[in-house]
């Protein structure tokens, strides 16, 4: 990855300081601010909207990554405080500056997702896993502990979560075309990081995959 490192060596300084905790903060605070006046719905006027924003509602390009996911106390702080641990491990692994740019062109694409969209809005769910992907890229044997109870490695939850999401696009086809799409675009280009950051990696294990697979085929027709 080239392109990284030069972007690194001659951008390097120029990012924004404890971005996740900046973003857990404000999410934090949406949450508080929705729980004290749920009569404002204040998520409405933050999330990414397709229509909104072309009304002029220019804000919500960004204040959209502040749109807290769940509504129970108890859920809210575990997401947050998984959120943190995870951006801020990826943070202390790559350093501001990387992970600033894995977060924006995550960003980007939920943006992208929002203008492609049949539904024309998408959210920061998505976005926000991309981040636990990215750790367990690079950390697939750590371990959580699932409900407090039970020892997982980092790279069963990916696999569970690429599934589940699968599966949820599944359902969302059977559905209709309309809500397939929808779920499709918003996973896929929630991705944009991701890829950017591990697709060549990816793209070269695959590739020595089919080369050993044919290796062996050709072995076996060889010895026969």
């Amino acid at each position: 990855m080239k392109w990284l490192y030069k972007l690194d060596y001659k951008y390097g300084r120029h990012y924004i300081r404890n971005l996740m905790r900046i973003i857990v903060v404000g999410m934090a605070m949406v949450y508080i601010a929705g729980y004290v006046m749920p009569e404002y719905n204040l998520a409405s006027y933050l999330s990414l909207n397709r229509s909104a924003i072309l009304s002029g509602q220019v804000w919500r390009l960004i204040t959209f990554i502040f749109v807290p996911e769940q509504t129970s106390p108890i859920w809210i702080f575990i997401s947050l405080y998984f959120y943190y641990f995870i951006g801020t491990s990826l943070e202390s692994v790559w350093g501001g500056f990387r992970f600033n740019l894995y977060y924006l062109a995550g960003i980007l694409g939920s943006i992208l997702a929002c203008f492609i969209s049949p539904a024309g809005y998408a959210d920061n769910t998505y976005l926000n896993l991309s981040l636990f992907l990215a750790y367990a890229t690079l950390a697939p044997d750590a371990t959580f502990q699932l409900f407090f109870l039970i020892s997982v490695k980092a790279k069963w939850l990916a696999i569970f979560y690429v599934v589940f999401a699968g599966l949820t696009i599944a359902v969302s086809f059977r559905s209709g075309l309309f809500f397939g799409l929808s779920a499709l675009v918003t996973f896929g280009f929630s991705l944009l990081g991701y890829l950017l950051f591990f697709g060549p990696t990816l793209l070269g294990i695959i590739k020595e995959q089919i080369r050993i697979a044919k290796n062996r085929r050709n072995w076996r027709n060889n010895s026969r």
